[in-house]
């Protein structure tokens, strides 16, 4: 995200982050309203895919050690200047999940910026597919893991994979260890 941000002469600020963003649920998936714009960017979440995954796969409990730090760690990867209080997330049994993206400073002319830029430019094309989402979790964790625990951390790594196969099927397990070998510090160009 912060490649191409840079890549396209944009500040790596809150409005552009959130232009620049990889993911976007479903239509319906999510339901999420913006109740502060400035100084900080407030962002109320009532329904959000990732907790009602959980959910229904009993994985509630992995979900809320994943929302203690996902979004933190994100935004600290767009920049590390960047900062965002977790006022609390459904997966933690918040009513809401209440974002806080401080010093975001979005007056109405940058409001609707962003707006532009989520629709037609950069827009959907930034948008990466589910199967990249995946793949990139996946090995992020996996190198995480055997980096604290050497080759000892390769077995809950398999065993996750195993655990996958059996949920979704074996060409889906393949699309996962498709990337691999993927650099994720370089820009990727599906759909591009």
């Amino acid at each position: 995200m912060a490649l191409r941000a840079k890549g396209s002469g944009h500040a790596l600020d809150v409005a552009n982050f959130f232009a620049y963003a990889e993911y976007r649920p479903s239509t319906g998936k999510m339901k999420a309203k913006v109740t502060e714009k400035s100084p900080n960017l407030r962002l109320e979440v009532s329904r959000c895919p990732w907790c009602d995954a959980w959910n229904e796969n009993g994985l509630l409990p992995y979900g809320r050690l994943y929302c203690l730090d996902i979004d933190e760690a994100v935004l600290r990867g767009f920049s590390a200047n960047l900062k965002i209080d977790i006022e609390g997330t459904l997966s933690n049994g918040a009513e809401k999940c209440n974002l806080v993206y401080r010093e975001a400073n979005l007056t109405m002319f940058r409001y609707l910026l962003l707006g532009y830029k989520r629709a037609i430019r950069p827009g959907k094309k930034v948008v990466m597919p589910w199967e990249y989402h995946v793949g990139h979790l996946f090995k992020t964790f996996e190198m995480s893991i055997i980096e604290d625990l050497g080759e000892l951390g390769r077995k809950p790594s398999e065993s996750a994979l195993r655990e996958f196969s059996k949920r979704y099927g074996e060409s889906a397990t393949q699309q996962v260890l498709a990337f691999r070998t993927t650099d994720f510090t370089k820009i990727a160009n599906w759909g591009m």
